[in-house]
């Protein structure tokens, strides 16, 4: 049985599986929407959001270069666990989200770890810049 991080485990049902479209990718895309929104951004797409931000009090360069490879990785890794449910279930079938931690390959599951702790230290950053009132207009 695969050692489940701190960071995934909140997304973790009390048997091990994890969703990885809401441990990997749905915070990058509402860090996204929020950073694109924030600057001004009319763009759809989330890497054109966080290029938007980028550089910008709302989002550093670093910080959204992070992001979008986050980002990138993680849609990969949900989009080849989905693929593969698929070719197994038939096109019709529903494809469930969540998915065992042990049953994905050791590089995946670094990846997912690695993609947890840019996720943590970008969300402590933005969490304390808010509280310092950078964000505020006035």
């Amino acid at each position: 049985r695969a050692y489940i991080p701190s960071r995934l485990r909140t997304l973790t049902s009390g048997d091990g599986r994890v969703d990885i479209k809401h441990a990997a990718v749905d915070p990058v895309v509402r860090i996204a929407r929020w950073a694109g929104l924030s600057c001004g951004s009319d763009a759809l797409a989330t890497a054109d959001r966080l290029g938007a931000a980028a550089g910008t009090r709302y989002l550093d360069p670093d910080d959204a270069r992070a992001l979008a490879k986050c980002h990138a990785i993680g849609s990969s890794i949900r989009w080849r666990v989905r693929a593969a449910r698929w070719d197994s279930a038939g096109s019709d079938a529903h494809v469930d989200e969540h998915i065992e931690l042990s049953d994905l390959p050791p590089q995946d599951r670094t990846a997912l770890r690695s993609i947890g702790r840019e996720l943590t230290g970008v969300r402590r950053k933005l969490d304390y810049l808010a509280s310092t009132s950078t964000f505020s207009t006035w």
